[in-house]
């Protein structure tokens, strides 16, 4: 009878302090295999109710995460036209990276996985230190300083959420969401211009070293 008490209290994630004083209790009021039902199916439906409020509120930032990283796209697509076709974008990014709408946080959250939910806690702090470097450029006159640095941590926070979004649907068993858009693929589109970013970057910093020996 206990390796099957066992059993039920493995399946049900509980406490053995919980477990003991439940049974106790329900063993007192009507026998052992009244506490064990009772265990059950009281812990089951606790369960599962915590289950699917967490697996609720992973499908609401996998979205918001995602339409995050969609709009940073976008915007660095037709700052890659203005460029191109040599039109002013000096106030481009006037606003600066944008920062995430209201993260939903709820009792669910504290369930959630935690290094999933150190990256989504840590996404808005990132914007806001990469906005206060692009102010401090702002303010030195360097328009030009500023475009660049602000337009690298658009397409960056934009892969991270997109980042972020796929591994809350990997993570939950949720259902994967093709971000294809005639043809124009975010995700890729981003990682590409990340690739280029960093390449770049490097090329720079070895100019640099070369011109100092």
């Amino acid at each position: 009878m206990w390796k099957i008490l066992r059993i039920i209290y493995i399946l049900l994630d509980m406490t053995w302090e919980i477990f003991f004083k439940t049974v106790l209790a329900v063993i007192i009021g009507g026998g052992l295999l009244t506490a064990v039902v009772t265990i059950f199916f009281q812990q089951y439906f606790k369960k599962r109710e915590r289950n699917d409020a967490v697996e609720y509120l992973a499908l609401r930032l996998a979205f918001l995460f995602e339409g995050y990283g969609v709009n940073c796209a976008a915007y660095i697509s037709e700052y890659d036209t203005v460029v191109k076709e040599e039109k002013d974008y000096t106030s481009y990014f006037g606003e600066g990276v944008p920062i995430i709408s209201s993260i939903p946080f709820e009792e669910a959250h504290k369930f959630l996985d935690r290094v999933l939910l150190n990256d989504i806690l840590d996404f808005p702090q990132r914007c806001t230190m990469a906005n206060s470097h692009g102010d401090y450029l702002s303010e030195l006159g360097d328009n030009n300083g500023y475009c660049t640095f602000i337009s690298e941590e658009y397409i960056r926070m934009g892969v991270q959420a997109m980042s972020i979004g796929k591994q809350l649907r990997e993570k939950y068993n949720l259902t994967a969401r093709e971000l294809i858009f005639g043809g124009f693929n975010p995700e890729k589109f981003l990682k590409n211009k990340l690739i280029e970013t960093e390449e770049r970057k490097e090329r720079n910093k070895q100019q640099q070293a070369d011109l100092q020996k």
